[in-house]
């Protein structure tokens, strides 16, 4: 799978075919998932990134219902979404998200430079 959330936000299959995520609150669940990378995510935190602050009393039954149609969305067998009892984790892995090749790439570039960890330029 390939996550792009740089730009338009993008799901692709491993053969970069387009996936089509679809309801909007499958695709913020995904995108607050997608933000955490990897990394437990609260259900307050889920829950206010799907129903902003009117969340509805039906609220933790229909979450389970979107990570069930999330994960038909993107075909998968249901070991990457997991939910625990402290909220959601969407394994990730390195490659996957744009935004973690682009802290990589970033960090590597910067690695090759004269520069300071400090960020400044050094004199020369």
């Amino acid at each position: 799978m390939r996550f792009g959330l740089l730009g338009s936000f993008v799901v692709e299959d491993a053969e970069g075919t387009p996936r089509r995520i679809g309801t909007p609150k499958a695709r913020a669940l995904l995108a607050v998932l997608l933000l955490r990378g990897d990394s437990p995510v609260s259900w307050d935190t889920v829950k206010t990134a799907i129903w902003g602050e009117s969340v509805p009393a039906t609220a933790r039954a229909s979450l389970h219902n979107h990570v069930a149609r999330l994960r038909r969305d993107l075909d998968e067998s249901g070991d990457r979404i997991q939910v625990t009892p402290a909220g959601f984790r969407l394994r990730v892995l390195d490659d996957e998200l744009d935004v973690t090749r682009f802290d990589r790439y970033l960090w590597a570039g910067q690695g090759r430079r004269a520069w300071p960890r400090t960020g400044r330029r050094s004199r020369r």
